[in-house]
């Protein structure tokens, strides 16, 4: 993806803001379904989430 919107970039057919905000929503996308994972299921006070070990 980060390579498509590069060359829209540079064909000048997207502007650099254009490609932030996409690579932002890409990047935002896996944290979001986890969210919205973690509140329809059950807290398990057991483990951490998964988006907090996936950090460390």
């Amino acid at each position: 993806m980060r390579k498509v919107l590069a060359e829209r970039v540079q064909a000048r057919t997207m502007s650099l803001l254009e490609r932030n905000i996409q690579i932002q929503k890409l990047h935002s996308q896996p944290l979001e379904e986890e969210e919205s994972r973690l509140s329809a299921a059950p807290a398990d006070a057991s483990k951490p989430p998964l988006a907090v070990t996936q950090s460390l």
